[in-house]
């Protein structure tokens, strides 16, 4: 029960993150299309749209769906182990392993800027 509640719930995490992605695509096509009309004209619809992008707080909703889909993929992961531990421990002992290695570079990729102003690897 625990196992199929971890994909499950990963899945459905990770569906809601790619449909959250398109929506976000659409969103920024719409502000990003050519308006037409005078300079001040365009400069007055760019600001509207760019306001409406910083009232509804579009950009850290983007920012968001990555950390949904990591943890999707450690919910996804956490169930692969649990499930294989009663079907072949060195099986799940390899798949866990892969695991942590995979998280732990994560996690310095992730909290080395903060210490490096001039690492590229930003999240």
């Amino acid at each position: 029960l625990w196992i199929n509640g971890l994909w499950f719930t990963s899945l459905v995490i990770s569906l809601s993150v790619a449909l959250f992605a398109v929506l976000a695509k659409q969103w920024l096509r719409q502000y990003m299309s050519i308006i037409t009309g005078t300079p001040k004209e365009q400069a007055f619809i760019r600001q509207f749209r760019f306001d409406g992008l910083e009232k509804w707080r579009v950009q850290p909703l983007i920012g968001m769906l990555p950390t949904f889909l990591h943890l999707a993929l450690i919910l996804f992961l956490g169930g692969l182990i649990i499930f294989l531990v009663p079907l072949n421990t060195a099986m799940a002992c390899i798949v866990g392993a892969i695991s942590v290695t995979v998280d732990l570079i994560y996690l310095v990729a992730t909290v080395l800027p903060l210490f490096t102003v001039q690492c590229s690897y930003r999240t």
